[in-house]
């Protein structure tokens, strides 16, 4: 401050030496002296904070709102319910290490017991035909069959799976059947359902596959395959491919008389699955119900008669 002070003092010398310029032209004088602050000037830390915090607020709460109005995914049965008056069962999602998770173990096969108490209501005079697909993923349909052919044996009923998804087979990988002739090669018309069917004693037999190529066509030896085994097993379970492959399944095979659409909670879209089940209806030939798979845990998981989810229970199924 002393040295702007002496800058300014000179300054007034020299304009008022300035040769015609009026006596007193710059005239300064000290009306107060200067200290220099012992503390720095400005908002403290706790403002700081505050604002942060209030700030940090407001950015995620808009993050949370925005991230929910563009979530298009199903997360709970009601949400189902919503757009579409189906009947729905849940189940909790496919147990990967039971010896861990004994509680969601037990609740998945309560829960695939039910669904196979409530389905064996549409059972004709020949064996039941189920057909279970999935909107866009199979993996967890196909898990969904085995447990409900597991089901359906502890009941007592004689059951056949039958792998419908030639083009990845996971019913076939899920239980080590490796490479075989199955059903693409009865649809092809090289063997017949007796010749390629593969016999697991003490549990549900199982129709692989298969090597031939896929037919999008499956025609009338899909209809004679699926009218065989009717004969001799009490329900056949179809682990057909996502939709809108699956459907070509139910052009030619008027047995089926109940489908399940398996979706995935935090997965699925509304609109696929809204989607899949419009496709569906289509077909009067069969009954159409949602299978909705669940977190292990939470306030949405699987509870021992739960069979509703909304408007329609699944007893109607």
């Amino acid at each position: 401050m002393d040295a702007v002070s002496e800058s300014l003092t000179e300054l007034s010398g020299a304009l008022e030496e300035i040769e015609g310029s009026p006596e007193g032209l710059v005239t300064l004088s000290l009306l107060e002296t200067v200290s220099i602050p012992e503390n720095p000037s400005g908002p403290g830390l706790l403002t700081h904070l505050g604002l942060g915090a209030a700030g940090g607020l407001v950015v995620g709460i808009g993050s949370v709102l925005l991230r929910h109005s563009l979530d298009t995914r199903i997360h709970r049965p009601v949400e189902v319910s919503d757009i579409t008056d189906l009947p729905v069962i849940t189940a909790p999602h496919e147990v990967k290490n039971q010896r861990r998770s004994r509680v969601a173990a037990v609740h998945r096969r309560e829960a695939f017991a039910a669904l196979e108490a409530h389905l064996r209501f549409t059972r004709t005079e020949q064996g039941q035909v189920l057909l279970l697909t999935n909107p866009v993923n199979g993996k967890e349909a196909s898990a969904a069959v085995l447990d409900l052919a597991a089901a359906s044996v502890a009941a007592g009923r004689r059951t056949v799976v039958v792998d419908a998804d030639a083009p990845h087979s996971r019913t076939s990988r899920r239980l080590d059947l490796g490479s075989r002739p199955g059903l693409t090669d009865v649809l092809a018309g090289s063997t017949t359902t007796d010749q390629v069917l593969v016999c697991r004693p003490g549990s549900f037999d199982v129709l692989p596959a298969g090597n031939s190529p896929a037919h999008h066509d499956p025609g009338t030896n899909w209809e004679q395959a699926l009218s065989d085994l009717a004969r001799t097993y009490e329900l056949l379970i179809i682990d057909a491919p996502p939709v809108p492959a699956g459907t070509e399944i139910l052009k030619a095979g008027q047995l089926v008389q109940a489908t399940v659409v398996v979706a995935e909670a935090g997965s699925t879209d509304r609109g696929q699955l809204l989607a899949t089940v419009e496709r569906l209806r289509g077909y009067a030939h069969t009954s159409v119900g949602v299978l909705l798979l669940q977190p292990n845990s939470g306030p949405d998981a699987y509870q021992p008669g739960d069979f509703s989810g909304g408007r329609r229970q699944a007893a109607s199924w």
